[in-house]
């Protein structure tokens, strides 16, 4: 369909310039900028940085925190941009405040951010003797931070005993939560064959960070050796969970869980071991998930030699759990398998995915329920795989499921992918292979990862060595996995490819179709801090949003034919009202020239005159000076037509554009 306005000038012309309303979708453009090194403090190629978090906050914030010796020990630092990676600080933050730079070593930060300006870092700090667990927050999306960082594990001398493995969680109303493993009654063992004697503990702030209890909880009522790695779920609803491995090595182990029901206030005075199969092996690597429902699941790698899935869940917060676990790997002589990975969701959909050398091979497998955990699939699902955990599953929230690994059918490595709309229940029968940039097999690709932002967007980034060292490459679908790029991406463009080493990928995405990546580089044996950014530049048809108005009073016809191609015999210039008819705010306006009859071409101001297909932004003018057109405002677009002969022609353009605040 066509939506017409039709003008008649006096003289020789008819002009007939129209808006075109058919199905044209918008031109959708990929784009990323040269990578950035964000540990900036330091001279390129000094000290090592390790230990990367990147995640993302509101309104285009992107955060970033990793450790590194440039002073001697190492130090917690921090970056951050506002304007979704296009720009960072020009010196990175330092947030273990408490001692003088360098004095001692602190490591392994965890990052959070609320999404509502608050970001919060807990990190293992060794400036007392012994490891102990510290905090620092921002306030105003890490711009500024405390000058004073806050100890967590307070219910012993500073540097008395060791505290690690802190895991940070908060529920978006005030309430940050933190776990860790405590040695303060305990001792490290002598030897791999003995167990470390220590105790869970759990510090809260319910302002925001800002204060903490004066006295920390130890979680488990019953002494115990061996606790390792908790984990934290909170439902947002006051509700906050911890499960952590206990193992005594080669012996026996379980998985311990407690909770709280008013936001960490106080806990169960009785411990809940998981297992159900005690005295009969091993058990490790829990997972551990939550929704806002009251249900509660946790799947751990386990049985007599840690070679099975098993799974148990709650559907009343946490109070009670099932009698027996739940065995999600359904076949074959297995000999090994790799951590397991949880995924659920507020709709009752529970997904398991793990690695598993079964019947002599090595494959990523799959198993869901439908309905909060209580029944599964009698057969799992098998991905062909030949790399030990690296493989990543995700779900978009709305039925698509999505699984990506590095596969050695072709020889060395390649990526590849599959997908289910259907929450899992059928897969595509064909694999999709994503580093399509060298011949398949001619060289490693690994350490992928995958993300989906819920608009049906799916990305996935990689370390690849095509080009005879480490580089990162990136590849992403628009439409949930159906189709992909032909031509994957380097991420690394600061220098050509393979001179310095690059690794360790690690990405994040707001859901607004940005995504943003970083990684290490290893320049001169020193490992430094890389990041780049990639956004879908979508712009879309707002005819619907707009009403087009040729201003009669500014028809000039002439015989002077300055910029115009050879062959003219003159130009016809008007001006044109282009008003926002919606209740929506327009911003990137440009007009796309459908048809222009006659031989006709059209003067752009950017570029050399052009007919169908061109192209030409909208000046900010007017109302349009800010850049967003809001409802009822309206800018003027004047147009210039070089014309072939002296007659009537025809003018069809279509006004793109992104509708929204």
């Amino acid at each position: 369909m066509k939506v017409k306005a039709m003008l008649r000038i006096i003289g020789v012309f008819c002009l007939i310039i129209s808006l075109c309303a058919t199905c044209y979708s918008g031109p959708v453009q990929a784009k990323t900028g040269k990578d950035l090194r964000l540990d900036s403090g330091k001279t390129s190629g000094k000290g090592y940085s390790n230990s990367t978090q990147l995640i993302t906050g509101d309104n285009g914030h992107v955060y970033i925190v990793w450790h590194d010796d440039r002073n001697g020990n190492s130090d917690i630092y921090f970056d951050y941009s506002s304007d979704n990676g296009v720009t960072w600080q020009t010196i990175d933050t330092r947030l273990d405040t408490g001692d003088e730079p360098g004095a001692s070593d602190s490591s392994d930060p965890q990052l959070f951010s609320d999404g509502k300006g608050h970001v919060y870092v807990v990190w293992e700090d060794r400036r007392n003797g012994d490891k102990d667990i510290y905090f620092n927050y921002s306030k105003d999306n890490g711009v500024t931070w405390q000058k004073r960082d806050i100890r967590l594990d307070i219910g012993d001398a500073p540097g008395a005993s060791d505290s690690y493995y802190p895991h940070l969680s908060s529920d978006g109303k005030g309430h940050v939560y933190v776990v860790w493993v405590d040695y303060r009654d305990g001792l490290h063992a002598d030897s791999g064959d003995s167990p470390d004697v220590n105790d869970i503990y759990f510090n809260y702030s319910k302002d925001n960070g800002v204060t903490w209890q004066t006295s920390d909880k130890k979680l488990n009522v019953t002494d115990r050796t061996g606790f390792f790695s908790p984990k934290l779920c909170n439902d947002g609803n006051g509700y906050v969970y911890v499960i952590s491995n206990y193992e005594i090595p080669f012996v026996w182990g379980d998985i311990y869980f407690n909770y709280s029901k008013d936001n960490g206030a106080t806990w169960q005075t009785s411990d809940k071991w998981l297992v159900n199969y005690q005295g009969e092996g091993v058990s490790r690597v829990p997972q551990l998930s939550c929704d806002s429902n009251g249900h509660v699941y946790v799947v751990w790698k386990g049985g007599m030699y840690g070679d099975d899935i098993y799974f148990d869940y709650s559907k009343d917060n946490g109070a009670t759990w099932q009698t027996s676990n739940i065995k999600l790997d359904t076949g074959g002589v297995i000999n090994y398998f790799y951590s397991p990975q949880l995924i659920s969701t507020d709709d009752g959909h529970v997904y398991v995915k793990w690695t598993q050398r079964r019947n002599g091979s090595e494959d990523t497998y799959f198993n869901y329920s439908s309905d909060n955990g209580v029944t599964w699939q009698t057969s799992d699902k098998k991905f062909p795989l030949s790399i030990s955990s690296d493989s990543q599953l995700i779900n978009d929230g709305k039925g698509y499921i999505s699984v990506v690994w590095s596969d050695l059918r072709n020889g060395n490595s390649d990526i590849y992918f599959n997908y289910s709309v259907d929450n899992g229940v059928t897969w595509q029968a064909s694999d999709k292979r994503l580093d399509t940039g060298d011949a398949m097999g001619a060289s490693d690709s690994f350490d992928t990862q995958l993300i989906s932002d819920g608009e049906g967007h799916i990305y996935t980034v990689w370390k690849d060595d095509r080009n005879g060292g480490g580089d990162i490459y990136f590849n992403y679908s628009m439409d949930n996995g159906v189709t992909w790029q032909d031509s994957d991406i380097r991420l690394n463009t600061d220098d050509a490819p393979s001179v310095n080493g690059s690794y360790y990928p690690q990405f994040c995405s707001a859901g607004n179709e940005h995504l943003y990546v970083a990684w290490n580089y290893n320049p001169d044996t020193h490992s430094g801090i890389h990041f780049n950014y990639f956004f879908i530049d979508k712009i879309i048809n707002v005819n619907d949003f707009v009403k087009v108005n040729p201003i009669t009073s500014t028809y000039h016809q002439t015989s002077d034919t300055t910029g115009c191609p050879d062959g003219f015999v003159g130009k016809f210039s008007f001006d044109v009202e282009i008003k926002n008819t919606s209740n929506e705010q327009l911003s990137d306006l440009e007009i796309k020239i459908i048809e222009l009859t006659g031989g006709n071409v059209l003067i752009v101001a950017e570029g050399e005159p052009g007919g169908e297909g061109t192209t030409m932004a909208i000046p900010k003018t007017g109302d349009y000076s800010d850049s967003e057109l809001d409802p009822g405002e309206y800018v003027v677009l004047p147009f210039i037509v070089c014309l072939k002969e002296l007659k009537p022609f025809e003018l069809l353009v279509d006004v793109l554009g992104k509708p929204g605040d």
